[in-house]
């Protein structure tokens, strides 16, 4: 006959389990103990105790709140449950935390914890959280989910009240709940109510609960309004295929969201054609057409602006049907001629002013750098002045000092030369082949391609041709090439470089620059092109100085022309070049 023991006799036998290391053979002797006296809080809080051990603590809250359900009179034995909810939350996540902190309320809120307990509960989890009852039948209104105005209506004044943590709180009840898919038009007002609460995780969390949320406009704006409001796309980039396709595909409202994400990765390519895209729905709607129009200011495209200024102008004049007002429409438009002729030159002056700076850094960056090589030449030939006054020279110190001194020169003609096409006036100019003087650099580099091991192919129309000054053109092919054979030595494999040449429209050509080197890593993405930024030991040579991209950049400026970066391209480093064809002089 099996003899019954008591608890003084359980409570000796798990601690000998557990003193042996028997842990599981422990936790059901304590489960069995608890079958025989269930109102003893003892066994649940050693269970949980044994729980936490395993850390398995999620099974152990379980124990520990039903250990407060039985400490009646015994409220200084509460100290064990928050030396336990002290490690749970170091342990658990935000929403883990949140779903127990319910359970807790529920149970106090049913009275299943008497009052002296529930009022040390309070102090460790938050006194408001437990005595507040207004949020609690929030919650049952949100997830009852057909009172939306109700709910809008008590969401926004607990924000206006400062509560934001109770708003949390029913976030992250929604958030654990399946009564709540990011689908209902309660979840709606909530995902709405936590952007303007800056809860910014919280409201993508709900509205990812929707499986088709990717295909839902009005969330795919609100991930982009969310990260442009902490500008930081990463989110965004992570979620959405942010490539050209999603502009065809969009409507205004993402379009819109759009612009300022291409803005912010510096893509003017990509501005362009959303804006374009924009155009269509601003045909029909004066409020989209002026949003446009600012746009346009906003990027210094003055003439599609004039476009749509005219548009707008229509549009009102033809509400205004039956009223003569071609005089004053008249002298509107001279007045405004007069303010586009100022803006734009407001704008040029700006831009003068930039390229000044840029000039400015330039020449002191350069200044520094050819100090360096002429310093050395000064100090070795007043050491062998001095060596040689000695009678401590011979032909070995002549041939080192003449070595230094050629060495060090040939380092300022490279300088030099990387530098001239910058400042050389355009007095050579004429009509020359693109892909004809691409191939000449590349002639010219062949060797130490082929030495570097490095192939290349070039593509495009052999009849695109530019007005310019075909050395200049050149030098942006030297710079690029040497670039990529730097970074290709790094890499150690066999490199490629490719280049394609096209016509873009009826008055450009897109050229576009790509490698299989290792990239331009993210954080350097907007500083390649600022005057002497580089990776690169100035002594290394062949761009060391971080002259390379930055004469690129200006060169194309006097083709006017732009280059970017393709930061989608994650296979190498590939730059997208535009020029407009300028007419013969």
């Amino acid at each position: 006959m099996e003899v019954r023991m008591n608890a003084e006799m359980y409570a000796e036998e798990i601690r000998k389990l557990r003193y042996q290391g028997q842990l599981q053979l422990a936790i059901r002797m304590c489960e069995k103990a608890i079958g025989q006296y269930p109102y003893n809080n003892f066994f649940y809080k050693l269970l949980g105790d044994m729980y936490a051990q395993t850390g398995d603590y999620k099974t152990a809250s379980r124990y520990y709140l039903e250990q407060l359900k039985r400490l009646q009179g015994r409220p200084e034995q509460f100290k064990s449950f928050a030396r336990f909810y002290k490690t749970y939350s170091e342990h658990m996540n935000d929403a883990e935390r949140h779903r127990y902190r319910m359970e807790l309320l529920q149970a106090v809120e049913k009275q299943k914890i008497v009052p002296e307990i529930a009022e040390r509960l309070g102090s460790l989890i938050g006194e408001e959280f437990l005595q507040d009852p207004k949020w609690r039948r929030l919650i049952d209104l949100v997830d009852e989910g057909n009172q939306v105005s109700s709910v809008r209506e008590q969401v926004d004044q607990l924000l206006e009240e400062g509560k934001r943590d109770q708003f949390l709180n029913i976030m992250q009840h929604c958030l654990d709940s399946d009564l709540h898919n990011g689908k209902k038009p309660v979840d709606g007002v909530l995902i709405a109510a936590a952007e303007r609460a800056g809860l910014y995780k919280e409201a993508i969390r709900l509205m990812q609960k929707d499986s088709r949320w990717k295909s839902n406009g009005p969330k795919v704006r609100t991930l982009l309004r969310i990260c442009r409001k902490q500008q930081d796309y990463s989110m965004a980039e992570e979620l959405l295929n942010l490539d050209k396709k999603i502009i065809l595909k969009s409507d205004f409202n993402i379009l819109y969201e759009l612009v300022y994400y291409y803005e912010y990765r510096r893509d003017e390519e990509s501005i362009k054609l959303t804006l374009d895209k924009m155009q269509k729905y601003a045909e029909s709607s004066l409020p989209i057409a002026r949003t446009l129009y600012n746009f346009y200011l906003q990027f210094n495209l003055f003439s599609e602006a004039k476009q749509i200024l005219e548009q707008i102008r229509e549009v009102e004049e033809t509400k205004r049907h039956g009223i003569s007002r071609k005089g004053s429409v008249e002298e509107q438009f001279e007045s405004e001629q007069g303010v586009w002729n100022k803006l734009q030159e407001l704008v040029s002056e700006q831009e003068h002013n930039r390229q000044m700076i840029a000039m400015r850094d330039l020449i002191k960056g350069f200044s520094h750098e050819l100090g360096q090589p002429i310093t050395d030449i000064r100090y070795s030939i007043q050491l062998y002045q001095m060596r040689a006054k000695m009678a401590q020279t011979d032909e070995k110190d002549i041939d080192a000092l003449l070595h230094l001194i050629l060495h060090q020169t040939e380092r300022i003609g490279d300088m030099l030369d990387r530098f001239r096409p910058i400042v050389s006036g355009r007095s050579k100019e004429e009509t020359f082949g693109v892909l004809e003087r691409i191939e000449k650099v590349f002639q010219d580099l062949n060797g130490r391609l082929h030495v570097q091991g490095i192939a290349y192919a070039l593509n495009g129309d052999r009849m695109l041709t530019l007005w310019g000054e075909p050395i200049q053109f050149d030098q942006i092919f030297y710079n690029l090439v040497l670039n990529s054979m730097q970074a290709l030595a790094e890499t150690g494999k066999r490199g490629y470089i490719e280049i394609n040449v096209r016509k873009k429209g009826n008055d450009k050509i897109q050229i576009i620059f790509s490698d299989n080197g290792p990239g331009i890593e993210q954080k350097n993405t907007k500083k390649i092109f600022e005057p002497f930024f580089t990776t690169k030991a100035p002594s290394s040579g062949n761009g060391g100085e971080g002259l390379g991209l930055f004469i690129v950049w200006n060169i194309l400026k006097m083709y006017n022309g732009k280059i970017r970066l393709d930061t989608e391209y994650k296979t190498g480093a590939k730059f997208i070049m535009t020029i407009e064809k300028a007419k013969e002089m």
